[in-house]
């Protein structure tokens, strides 16, 4: 029993490792499309695109400052 316990452990590692560290594992992915993403980032940054805040959009309260006491 010992041992078809350990075999099927094996296996799992082996298979789990191959899909972690194969050509299309993520690992691999995220190191391929890292450029691409850091690209799409900037270029976003430089122009405000997907940044839908108005210039101006702070308003003082209504009624001034609060004073601190209740």
């Amino acid at each position: 029993m010992t041992v078809e316990y350990i075999l099927l452990l094996a296996l799992f590692a082996f298979v789990l490792m191959g899909a972690f560290m194969g050509e299309k594992g993520p690992l691999k992915v995220f190191e391929n499309s890292a450029p691409r993403l850091g690209a799409r980032v900037e270029s976003q940054l430089s122009t405000g695109q997907a940044f839908n805040f108005p210039r101006n959009a702070w308003q003082p309260p209504p009624g001034g400052a609060p004073s601190g006491n209740p």
